[in-house]
């Protein structure tokens, strides 16, 4: 599982991460973020599109530490 379908599988889930998978996917709806993104371009893209945003990097570390503790448990 990547970790776009583990942000997609979360949206249903209350959360953070369902909070921050919103955020991502709106970005792509926008046309400013892109599917084919992994986490470091997500983070390298919030840097370069969104440095008004800081928050937006600690909300993707924080859902990424939430998909590695899944992936690792399967």
């Amino acid at each position: 599982m990547s970790f776009n379908e583990f942000l997609s599988d979360s949206m249903d889930v209350p959360g953070r991460v369902a909070k921050f998978a919103k955020l991502l996917f709106s970005d792509v709806d926008n046309g400013c973020g892109r599917l084919e993104y992994d986490a470091i371009a997500w983070k390298q893209h919030f840097i370069d599109k969104h440095p008004d945003s800081p928050q937006l990097v600690h909300m993707l570390v924080s859902s990424y530490v939430a998909y590695i503790k899944t992936i690792k448990s399967k």
